[in-house]
């Protein structure tokens, strides 16, 4: 057996690519004493000793050295040795500075020894290397003694009794003891610069203090333990990443690598189940539609979400015949669903066929599958444990209990609201054809009834929690006439506007009831009142209550206090009309409607006064770079003008008082908006000539 007994050095040159003509430049301080084999510094040769008379030798080509100004004071070179003429030296300097640096070390009796590292790979079943590293700690250490054997080649041996070898050429070496056994020396390489065979003792000895940080081992007194320790650590890791059979885990025979790593991760994920309390298992979605001839798809979905289960009773490879589960246990979700038993299947390339899946559906049991083919490489046993317990990937129903059932259900669901529909569209079809076969006339006074009765009822009601459940039957029943009156042609009887609080139809049933509704009020007098006092956004409607007025109060003048009020109030209305003040013309859009709702006011409301004008839109259309005219009503948002320049400009601004020559371009700048949009400016001259503006 080989054992590891002693430690070596190798001190070299980091230069070791220098060139020869560098190492020709040095020159040597140290030599080899010829009687003794020490090591010897020029600066100990005197004067008696110089030149031939030294005794000196290459430590590299054992020639013998001439000792050059030695013991002199002054000198044109420093001292040194020298080889004879002719020799060949081109080593020479480079084992001078490793004689020199083992000089040093001894002089200094301590080294700081590095860390010695160490690695051992272990190849898994995957084919994976897991790879581990061991090291010993730096030390500091005494040097006892230095023996000079040869040429290359010291032993320091350290104040433990330790031997440390010092290889000045390199390598590792064995040697047979008296015993026949073999002694490894095991080295470490200090990096040294040629040049130290030149330097004195001070500058060596400087450059020596930085030696440590350039060792490096090439073997140790431990090796062989450290060796071991990093097998064991990388076989550990192997075993950590489920890559390396337990010691206790027995497969049979003739299995390959790739079987025997799934059995591995089979049999782990059995052992983490055992030991589980709950487990994440996916969620389940169920989509049913149904089709008709003629009618819209019905679909119904039921999700039950991601959750997890607690785990009871679980046993490994408990037969349920004819199955032969790797788990089976019983699962319990805190929404109180119970699976009692569920079964689980470890798969990892052996996937579960059609035919096996089937046999697991006819049992009738929740099944799920946990596929471990999905992990994608390496997985540690901490990793697995997670992907096992908490996680969802690679996770699916085999058979989930009652899906059937859910299906039958959303089926039904579904029948049921066709049926509900097809009824829906034949009472829809019948009260349709009744609606038709109504005269407009009685679906008008229908209308009118059901809205005066709802304004009835929202005056009447006190504030209370309960108020917008009172008032539903009453809205309800508008809502039916509107539907009517939509079907008819009229869909703007459901508009805020004729139907909203204080809006026009609650005004105009007022006046002509001659009483508040909708209104607090008795009398439509004070109706009219609160009108005149209402904001001036609102005055776009007055001349619709002026004809209503006309038509239904005939007799207003005979209160002359009354009268005389209205009188002057009719009077601005009606100037403010003839100046074409925009705030006092109204919208045409409910002229048709209510001429149907109150036939007396029709005659009125077929006059021009007090309408609003109708003016082209110009409209940018980006495809036809250019604007398109469409005609539309001016309203308080009026259709966009734009100039010359694509700046938008409101002809309608509230902003700006006066007449409607403020509601336009004017001047030179209607002029260049004209010569750059002609067609624009030809679709607005019919307005413009009205408004006479030019």
């Amino acid at each position: 057996m080989a054992r590891v007994s002693s430690s070596a050095v190798e001190i070299r040159p980091t230069s070791a690519e220098g060139s020869k003509a560098a190492l020709g430049e040095l020159v040597m301080a140290w030599a080899r004493d010829i009687e003794t084999g020490e090591p010897r510094y020029i600066g100990e040769i005197d004067a008696e000793h110089r030149g031939g008379r030294c005794g000196c030798e290459c430590p590299s080509c054992r020639l013998p050295l001439i000792a050059v100004n030695a013991a002199k004071e002054k000198v044109v070179r420093r001292p040194h040795f020298r080889h004879p003429e002719g020799a060949q030296r081109d080593e020479c300097a480079v084992l001078a500075a490793r004689v020199a640096a083992m000089r040093l070390l001894a002089e200094e009796g301590v080294i700081d020894l590095p860390r010695r590292r160490m690695s051992a790979t272990a190849e898994g079943l995957s084919g994976a290397l897991h790879e581990a590293w061991v090291e010993t700690p730096a030390q500091r250490v005494r040097i006892a003694s230095i023996d000079f054997r040869d040429r290359t080649v010291a032993v320091l041996t350290l104040d433990d009794g330790r031997q440390l070898r010092v290889a000045l050429t390199g390598g590792i070496t064995e040697q047979a003891g008296d015993a026949g056994e073999i002694t490894l020396v095991p080295t470490i390489t200090i990096e040294v610069d040629a040049s130290v065979a030149g330097m004195d003792q001070a500058e060596i000895r400087k450059r020596l203090q930085l030696l440590p940080e350039s060792i490096c081992w090439r073997s140790h007194w431990n090796d062989a333990e450290l060796r071991a320790d990093a097998a064991r650590q990388a076989t550990g890791m192997a075993l950590d990443a489920l890559d390396w059979l337990p010691d206790d885990m027995v497969l049979p025979e003739g299995l390959t690598d790739a079987m025997k790593r799934e059995s591995l991760l089979h049999h782990e994920v059995k052992r983490i189940l055992e030991a589980a309390e709950k487990i994440a298992v996916p969620g389940v979605e169920v989509t049913e539609e149904l089709r008709s001839d003629g009618q819209a798809t019905l679909q119904r979905r039921w999700v039950m979400p991601v959750r997890d289960l607690a785990l009871t009773n679980t046993r490994l490879e408990h037969r349920m015949h004819p199955l032969v589960p790797d788990v089976v246990t019983t699962a319990v979700a805190m929404d109180g669903d119970i699976f009692d038993p569920m079964i689980i299947e470890v798969t990892v390339t052996n996937t579960i066929d059609e035919d096996r899946e089937a046999r697991i559906r006819e049992q009738g049991i929740a099944a799920l599958e946990i596929d471990l083919s999905t992990t994608g490489g390496r997985v540690t046993r901490e990793e697995l444990r997670r992907l096992v317990v908490h996680k969802i990937a690679g996770k699916r129903w085999l058979y989930y209990p009652g899906l059937d059932e859910i299906r039958a259900t959303l089926r039904k669901e579904m029948d049921d609201e066709r049926d509900v529909k097809a009824e829906a569209a034949r009472i829809a079809e019948e009260r349709r054809r009744r609606v038709q076969d109504t005269s407009m006339r009685e679906l008008a006074a229908r209308y009118l009834l059901a809205v005066e009765r709802m304004l009835d009822e929202d005056i009447r009601l006190p504030v209370g929690p309960d108020r917008s459940e009172k008032l539903m039957p009453a809205r309800t029943a508008v809502a039916i006439s509107v539907e009517d009156m939509a079907q008819r042609g009229f869909p703007e009887a459901g508009d805020e506007d004729l139907l909203g609080h204080h809006r026009i139809l609650s005004r105009l049933l007022s006046i002509r009831a001659n009483r508040g509704i909708g209104y607090g009020f008795g009398t439509a007098a004070e109706v009219l009142n609160a009108i005149q006092q209402s904001q001036p956004g609102n005055r776009h409607d007055w001349t619709l209550y002026l004809i209503a007025v006309k038509v239904y109060m005939p007799n207003l003048s005979d209160d002359e206090r009354v009268w005389r009020w209205f009188e002057a109030w009719r009077d601005d209305v009606i100037a403010a009309v003839k100046r074409k003040d925009f705030l006092y013309l109204r919208s045409t859009k409910y002229d048709r409607l209510l001429s149907l709702l109150f036939p007396e006011m029709a005659p009125g409301l077929g006059h021009d006064f007090g309408k609003r004008p109708s003016v082209p839109n110009l409209v940018w259309d980006e495809r036809a770079r250019r604007f398109v005219k469409t005609h539309t009503e001016a309203t308080s948002r009026p259709a966009r003008f734009l100039s010359m320049d694509a700046a938008p400009r409101d002809p309608y601004s509230r902003e700006r008082a006066g007449t409607m020559k403020d509601w336009v371009l004017r001047g030179a700048e209607l002029d260049r908006w004209k010569r750059a949009n002609p067609e624009a400016a030809a679709a607005w001259e019919p307005v413009l000539t009205r408004l006479q503006i030019r």
